[in-house]
């Protein structure tokens, strides 16, 4: 493709005018918009485009480190989704997936992926292998009956969001994310917690309101880093006396359940 040849032919296929920005970290604040280095298309958005099928012209692009498809109507990506190598942040949130490909697998430099509120009912194992991922949100509405203990390979994650899907427990690898700073797994049907969570040394804010929750594990309360806790809206019935170990704690959420 020439110079602009590329950007023209997005324009005419979502027909909207595309805004060129200064700095590819530009691109967060902008519903339609590109980024260009030496010719190359590194960043794009095309957010609110009524699109309902992924554009086959976005897997040309095999210099985009940023992609930006939310706020459309897509219920697939397809498997040459795997040549976008240089890919470092994906954002496909409020579409109607269902599921992945697993040529996602090929994104070895992706950090950050965002699926919240689509129809996701199973992920492939390819996601698993992106040990660079360092954020990633499949909460708000999808529907995860399970989360696979293969997630502990993702050693990097430092945000999970989970919420809002109907997975009952967590697999005990979830421990095994050291690194992670902010989880989410509330607006779920989670019954039970692993005692794998206080291995997560590093986590900072812990969300679990309004699921079935009956009691917490006495080894959240050795949560050295633990700042927020919000436990409201369960079944839980008695809080461990240990809770007082949290010296860290600035924000304690606990609400609309009955403490005996």
């Amino acid at each position: 493709m020439t110079d602009n040849m590329d950007i023209n032919t997005l324009e005419t296929l979502v027909g909207e005018s595309l805004k060129k920005v200064l700095s590819i970290h530009d691109l967060v604040e902008e519903k339609r918009g590109y980024y260009k280095e030496n010719g190359e298309v590194l960043g794009l958005t095309l957010q609110y485009c009524n699109l309902k099928q992924f554009p086959k012209i976005l897997v040309e692009l095999h210099k985009l480190e940023y992609l930006d498809i939310s706020h459309n109507k897509i219920n697939e990506l397809p498997d040459t989704l795997g040549n976008l190598i240089s890919l470092k942040e994906l954002r496909a949130t409020n579409n109607q997936l269902k599921t992945l490909p697993n040529s996602i697998e090929k994104l070895i430099k992706l950090k950050k992926l965002y699926l919240r509120a689509n129809q996701i009912i199973q992920l492939p194992e390819g996601i698993w292998q992106l040990k660079e991922l360092e954020e990633l949100d499949i909460g708000g509405g999808n529907q995860l009956s399970a989360i696979s203990d293969k997630i502990g390979n993702l050693s990097k994650l430092t945000r999970l969001y989970l919420d809002g899907n109907t997975y009952p427990t967590l697999p005990y690898r979830l421990g095994e994310l050291k690194d992670l700073v902010v989880l989410d797994i509330a607006h779920g049907q989670l019954e039970e917690m692993p005692e794998s969570i206080s291995q997560l040394q590093s986590l900072e804010f812990l969300y679990m309101a309004d699921s079935r929750l009956k009691s917490i594990p006495s080894s959240l309360t050795s949560l050295p880093s633990l700042r927020y806790l919000n436990i409201s809206e369960n079944a839980i019935t008695t809080i461990p006396e240990s809770i007082g170990n949290l010296t860290e704690l600035i924000e304690f959420r606990m609400y609309s359940i009955e403490v005996l």
